[in-house]
């Protein structure tokens, strides 16, 4: 009885540790992001270059980047769960890997507004009608639709589109086997 009771007088330390360095770590970011407010705020001595376009934007509008790390995490979260590019291999996948899917997209559109369009549609309202790939069909089945908004799915896809995604380590040999040609 005694070894768990300073197994649990460890464990409890060891919380006490973890949550004194977490909130090290809030008190830090707060002290970070009031100088950088302090600093933006004095050094723009009072003058914006602000335009009245800007300005009259609402206030809970979310900015640009904001919105791609917004885009980033449900991605890792929601995303990478099927289309994991950290698989040891396909055969571990549960759905083919977003940069092979991406680049079928690139592919088949002509523009930004194409790819985000026609991809969103499908991963909005997936069915084999809207597919661009058979086959990943045949092999994983139809995916089903994430647990997002669609607002959120179009800048996931907004995101995929604009940004390079990590490519699984076997994916250029797959790539070669499968489909006859090797990806970078």
């Amino acid at each position: 009885m005694r070894l768990f009771t300073i197994d649990r007088v460890k464990c409890a330390f060891h919380l006490d540790e973890t949550i004194k360095d977490m909130r090290k770590k809030n008190l830090l970011l707060g002290f970070g992001l009031l100088f950088i407010t302090t600093v933006a705020a004095v050094g723009c001595n009072g003058k914006s270059s602000v335009t009245t376009e800007e300005t009259e934007k609402p206030a809970d509008e979310p900015t640009e980047l904001i919105a791609n790390i917004d885009a980033a995490n449900l991605l890792t979260t929601v995303c990478y769960a099927c289309h994991n590019p950290k698989s040891g291999s396909h055969d571990e996948m549960l759905a083919p890997p977003l940069v092979g899917i991406k680049q079928q997209y690139l592919n088949a559109t002509a523009n930004r507004a194409g790819f985000v369009e026609r991809m969103a549609a499908f991963v909005t309202n997936p069915s084999e009608d809207k597919a661009l790939m058979k086959g990943p069909i045949r092999r994983f089945g139809l995916m089903p639709k994430p647990p997002v908004t669609d607002e959120q799915i179009k800048a996931i896809v907004t995101f995929i589109y604009d940004n390079e995604l990590p490519t699984p380590a076997w994916f250029a040999e797959h790539e070669e086997q499968m489909h006859g040609k090797a990806k970078d």
